[in-house]
């Protein structure tokens, strides 16, 4: 199942598996790396991201 996420903070890419966003952004929630970590899509691309920048 998917979801949606809202970003609370900017957050820079910080490597090449990494998803960057900007606040308010709306990200597609594709799978669950681990209790910490996202899979997401955003503006076509697709990358993990930390799920305390998000709610």
């Amino acid at each position: 199942p998917t979801n949606s996420v809202k970003a609370l903070y900017d957050l820079e890419a910080q490597g090449s598996d990494e998803l960057g966003f900007k606040k308010g952004d709306i990200i597609l929630v594709t799978d669950q790396v681990d209790a910490n970590w996202r899979r997401g899509k955003l503006n076509g691309k697709t990358g993990i991201f930390p799920v305390n920048y998000v709610k």
